[in-house]
């Protein structure tokens, strides 16, 4: 099978790299410099990698997730395209859904989000959610089983509940990890590397790896609906737990509470 993957950055040579084995692969990037040390097929043209391609990845960044989707759409509208598998891996959900609905029955179309980075060495045991869209879950079917050949934990979810989850679970790890770089680049970071504990070299380890991201991405993830909510109720918590440190019983309760839910979810 040939698979031709739309856009050639961090995650789209991921994607080439671990999939050469499976597919004959070809690419096409809006900026040719990307490609220009590509080893398989490169595409000129949107147009001819979505002809030349059985199963079609997008993995473009985020914001324009979207716009490569509905030209997608429209070359295999006009062209009467059939059979082709459209996956895109984008972070959130929230305006990729509506685009797959509109494509025509004649192709499989299936949203995923792979819930790691670049620096994975396979997909073993390695999470990929699956966003089916409502009435063609059977498109995904493709997709659940080779991911799941190739070793990965496979989760199904709905587009809603993603993305307010991922706003939990991503957008506000990248939240904390950007306010306490800030802050501590305000306080001197030289200076206070001089007396880093292991718990400082974990959140500044943390930060820096956010600041590898574009910023498109990490701005997308913190301007998406569910996050902003999320940040703000955490911002409440973060005074609330201000309050509970200045009373000792307050606190012990707190931490009681926190160590049986956190053990609970080992």
């Amino acid at each position: 099978m040939r698979l031709g993957i739309v856009g050639y950055g961090r995650m789209g040579r991921w994607f080439a790299e671990k999939l050469k084995d499976h597919f004959e692969i070809g690419v096409y990037d809006i900026d040719p410099s990307k490609v220009k040390d590509f080893w398989g097929v490169v595409y000129s043209t949107l147009e001819d990698l979505v002809v030349n391609s059985d199963v079609i990845l997008i993995a473009t960044p985020i914001d324009v997730t979207s716009e490569v989707l509905e030209d997608v759409r429209e070359i295999v509208q006009r062209r009467g395209l059939r059979g082709k598998i459209i996956i895109d891996i984008a972070s959130l959900k929230g305006s990729i859904i509506p685009v797959l609905k509109k494509f025509p029955k004649s192709v499989k179309v299936c949203s995923v989000h792979p819930l790691f980075g670049r620096t994975a060495d396979s997909f073993k045991s390695r999470k990929i959610v699956v966003i089916p869209v409502d009435g063609r879950c059977e498109d995904c079917k493709f997709v659940i089983d080779l991911f799941s050949l190739l070793g990965a934990d496979i989760v199904i979810a709905d587009p809603e509940f993603h993305d307010r989850t991922v706003a939990v679970t991503i957008a506000l790890p990248y939240f904390i990890g950007l306010l306490y770089g800030y802050f501590v680049c305000r306080e001197g970071v030289r200076k206070l590397e001089k007396f880093a504990g292991p718990s400082f070299k974990r959140l500044i380890s943390h930060t820096r790896e956010i600041l590898d991201d574009s910023d498109e991405l990490v701005f997308s993830l913190l301007n998406s609906r569910h996050s902003r909510v999320a940040i703000r109720k955490f911002l409440n918590f973060a005074c609330q737990l201000l309050d509970a440190v200045k009373n000792i019983h307050e606190l012990s309760s707190l931490l009681k509470n926190l160590r049986e839910n956190l053990s609970r979810s080992r």
